[in-house]
């Protein structure tokens, strides 16, 4: 405690009643705090009372909060699995009842009263199913995944429909670490189709907007530094925050080794690095302390590739919500059509993939080369799409009049362009001319006389007879007179005279615009060739930003006139997007129009918007799409509209490589030895077909096709898969025979397998066509998919036991053993989740109790202690009043 010393020497009374005065002031204000102490029980009422202890409580208060917060969290968590698990205990006891119901009536003994009666209760059992899978607590749905206020399961239609999804909900624990909080309506029920669909890879072409983590089927790209060189000096480039391919084309051309200029495309999935700047050197790349960037970039090379280019590896991306529709299944033809100088060169695209545009070629045509009138302007450039070879061209406008000529090459092709013509003093030959032709150099040298005594006709004769190109007038220039056979070529135009083929030759496919060499501008070039509609439909013209120069209009560069290209890289095909699918659910048919569709979050949108009671998404590879059943009790198939959209989304549930074992639900299809069906043709020919060697929907269609008395064109059936829909299709010529197209049953089960007959039908004959032309046997869709779940089970069970259907009955009891197995392993899940839900609160109790006992050691007040240090102050303060009573008692004589 603290007392203040009474001085004891001389001093004023002034001093003296303010020391006093203080000291009470202090003893009071003691007393107050330790009282403070005494009524709350705490030490600590603000932080400045001890900033470090108050620091260290507010920490442990924090981890106390979260703690209280986590355990809210893990009781709710293992309320919802209780919940779950008292609903699974009914539900299993449910099927074990419905297991006996059946086994009771699987014998032949059974009545049909029997039978329908046990069908009764099934359907009932139904119910009770889905109002226990409807089961909801504290508000919130039980088995509706993260659509919590959604009712899960509709009966409405006598199928039981699947509304919600089957998300897992999470909680933050301590740690930050999640916890499902429930059990998803797949584990415990079943509620979606079997996903064998989606098989198709799709093969989505990368973008400059592609993210690096979509990239390598979906591992991304370790990100670090990387280093590049041109073989005397080494850029370090810094990939660690890019997000995107374009940040790493920019990072790269941003970096490059010093005093040198790095280019960077992407270019059909792959990177492509070229030293752009006519230097030479050795382009390498490769990763900087052992990390790995460059090498998930595909792009690592440390032996060098010269001047370039450094073509890069396939970055094979993974589907995105994104993807374009026209960037899957296959790749666009492309070419760069370069001139030289900057701001000038053109990218041509094919608008479509495949490999058709490969063989396109583009040439740029000097125009003035063509013809001995005055070429066109710039502004004056126009193109034309020549689907045959072209042959090539050239004039030559000699001095004089009556007398330009049109050399015309005689082969069409691009192998006499850029021939060069001149012409020469071939001395006193009189009225004769001298041509010849070096394949080797491309020139074709005409010789004339030197006392201007050769003829234009006897040039263009010997033109025609000793070179491979053909000489004739050429009249596009008027103001030469018209053709005068007598008239004469100057020996003056030797070395004067020249002219050249350029560009004006081309196979097939070619694509020529004529320009006005080094004048014409790139930006004119494009104008040109999109203004032609038969180009601008198939191809996509765009000027190349890396040839750009900072400050100038794009495009505004003169192209060279004698600039080709040749498309390269087209692959794969154009998903049809104008037919659509068709889906099929129990009685009920979709066709989902994809028309409109641009990317493919749209086509997803269609098929899940169109109300069929289907699930579309990108599979868990990112190479295709999942399309799921929800509709338990339905049969679920994907056919196709009349087009090929399914099968190339590989979505078609119905395909050529079906395995016949997966047929009817996995039944398959029962075969015999021997034939087991025949076709008979309409002129009487019997096919007896047997398919107990073909294991795919495929090798069915070739024993028919290729059956040795199915060859004849006019009379012959052909075997394929129905164009809408799905099954086996039959179709012949009406014309040829009388009689109808049959299908007759011989042995087996095959051709009810196969859909080609209904069960029980021994013989069908063929419809005819709208038009008349062709009669058609149309197959029933054998490959139906349904939802593995206890609903679709117990629904199907009910009509098999109704019909006494005993081959479905049996398939459909393994599937009731499945669905109790499985809910068997949910409600075990749910155990040991809530188990280890149990244990994780055991632990935070025993952590939180440890952590009010540190923050009472840091805040609490110690009454004990509190207790003794009051009765120090009170007797501290009656000390120091009693002193100030008798020190203001001294008289005169106190001092003598």
């Amino acid at each position: 405690m603290t007392v203040i010393p009474v001085p004891s020497n001389r001093s004023s009374d002034l001093l003296l009643q303010a020391r006093l005065v203080t000291q009470l002031q202090d003893h009071q204000l003691q007393l107050l705090r330790v009282q403070d102490r005494l009524s709350t029980g705490l030490r600590i009422t603000t932080p400045s009372d001890d900033t470090v202890a108050a620091s260290r409580a507010i920490h442990l208060q924090m981890l106390l909060e979260q703690k209280e917060k986590s355990q809210v969290t893990l009781r709710a968590a293992n309320d919802f699995f209780k919940a779950s698990d008292s609903v699974g205990a009914q539900m299993s006891d449910l099927l074990i009842e419905a297991r006996g119901l059946v086994l009771g009536v699987m014998n032949s003994t059974s009545t049909d009263t029997e039978r329908a009666a046990v069908a009764s209760q099934l359907r009932t059992m139904v119910q009770q199913l889905v109002r226990l899978a409807n089961s909801d607590y504290r508000g919130r749905y039980l088995f509706a995944g993260s659509r919590v206020t959604t009712i899960p399961f509709d009966f409405s239609t006598g199928f039981v429909r699947f509304q919600g999804n089957n998300r897992l909900l999470s909680g933050y624990t301590d740690g930050g670490h999640l916890v499902p909080t429930n059990a998803t309506a797949d584990s415990m029920i079943g509620v979606y189709s079997s996903g064998k669909l989606g098989s198709v890879d799709l093969d989505p072409v990368a973008t400059l907007d592609t993210k690096l983590s979509d990239l390598r089927e979906g591992k991304g790209i370790r990100l670090g530094s990387i280093l590049v060189s041109d073989g005397t000096n080494t850029a370090t480039v810094d990939l660690s925050k890019a997000v995107t391919l374009r940040d790493v084309v920019r990072q790269l051309e941003a970096h490059p080794p010093a005093g040198r200029k790095l280019t960077v495309r992407l270019l059909q999935n792959q990177l492509v690095l070229q030293l752009d700047d006519g230097l030479g050197g050795n382009l390498t790349v490769r990763d900087s302390n052992g990390g790995m960037t460059a090498a998930d970039l595909g792009i690592a090379n440390s032996l060098g590739v010269g001047s370039g280019p450094l073509v890069g590896q396939d970055l094979d991306p993974r589907l995105s919500l994104s993807t374009r529709l026209a960037d899957i299944l296959g790749r666009r033809a492309y070419g760069l059509l370069r001139s030289e100088g900057a701001n000038n060169d053109l990218w041509i695209v094919a608008r479509k993939p495949g490999e058709q545009f490969n063989n396109f070629r583009f040439h740029l045509v000097d125009d003035s080369l063509l013809q001995a009138a005055p070429g066109i302007q710039p502004g004056e450039e126009f193109a034309y799409l020549s689907p045959t070879a072209v042959a090539a061209r050239a004039a030559l406008a000699f001095s004089g009049s009556n007398n330009n000529l049109i050399l015309t090459a005689n082969d069409p092709g691009s192998q006499y362009n850029q021939v060069r013509i001149e012409i020469v003093n071939a001395g006193l030959i009189g009225n004769s001319a001298t041509v010849s032709f070096d394949p080797d150099a491309k020139l074709l040298t005409i010789g004339v006389d030197a006392l201007d005594r050769t003829e234009i006709q006897t040039v263009i004769a010997a033109i025609n007879g000793s070179s491979p190109f053909t000489a004739s007038y050429d009249a596009s220039d008027p103001s030469d007179g018209g053709y005068v056979p007598t008239a004469t070529v100057s020996a003056a135009d030797a070395g004067v005279v020249r002219g050249n083929t350029g560009n004006s030759g081309g196979e097939a496919n070619t694509v020529f615009v004529h320009v006005a060499a080094g004048a014409s501008t790139a930006a004119q070039v494009k104008a040109a060739l999109e203004a032609n509609a038969d180009i601008a439909q198939l191809f996509e013209i765009t000027i190349d930003d890396k040839d750009a120069v900072t400050g100038t209009e794009p495009g505004s560069g003169a192209v060279d006139g004698l600039a080709t290209v040749q498309l390269t890289g087209g692959s794969g095909q154009e998903l049809d997007t104008t037919s659509g699918l068709l889906i099929q659910q129990g009685p009920d048919q979709y066709v989902i129009d994809i028309s409109s569709a641009t990317t493919l979050e749209d086509l997803l949108n269609a098929i899940n918007g169109a109300g069929a009671g289907v699930v579309a998404e990108i599979n868990a590879n990112g190479t295709g799409i999942d399309v799921r059943s929800v509709l338990s009790g339905a049969d679920f198939s994907i056919g196709e509209n009349g087009g090929t959209t399914a099968t190339q989304l590989g979505l078609r549930t119905l395909h050529e490589s079906t395995a016949l074992a997966e047929l009817n639900h996995g039944l398959g299809v029962q075969s015999v030895n021997g034939p087991e069906f025949a076709i008979i043709l309409k002129d009487g020919t019997r096919l007896e077909i047997d398919v107990s060697n073909a294991t795919t929907i495929g090798d069915v269609l070739q024993v028919i096709n290729n059956h040795p008395d199915n060859q004849n064109p006019a009379t012959r059936v052909v075997a394929s898969l129905a164009p809408t829909g799905n099954g086996i299709y039959l179709t012949a010529d009406a014309a040829g025979g009388p009689q109808p197209l049959t299908i007759e049953r011989i042995a087996g089960r095959a051709v009810w397998d196969l859909g080609l007959l209904a069960e029980g039908v021994d013989q069908g004959t063929a419809s005819v066509s709208e038009d008349g032309t062709t009669e058609r046997v149309v197959g029933s869709d054998v490959n139906p998919d349904e939802v593995r779940g206890l609903f679709n089970t117990l629904i199907r069970l009910a009509n098999a036991v109704e019909k006494y259907d005993e081959r479905q009955l049996q398939r459909l009891m393994t599937l009731l053993d499945e669905d109790i197995n499985r809910l068997v392993f949910a409600r075990a899940g749910i155990g040991a989740q809530s188990r280890f839900i149990d244990l994780l609160l055991s632990r935070l109790d025993s952590e939180m109790v440890e952590l009010r006992r540190n923050l009472s050691e840091e805040i609490d007040a110690d009454l004990v202690e509190t207790i003794s240090q009051l009765t120090q102050r009170q007797t501290a303060f009656q000390a120091t009043l009693q002193l100030t009573g008798r020190l203001f008692q001294l008289s005169l004589l106190d001092y003598l």
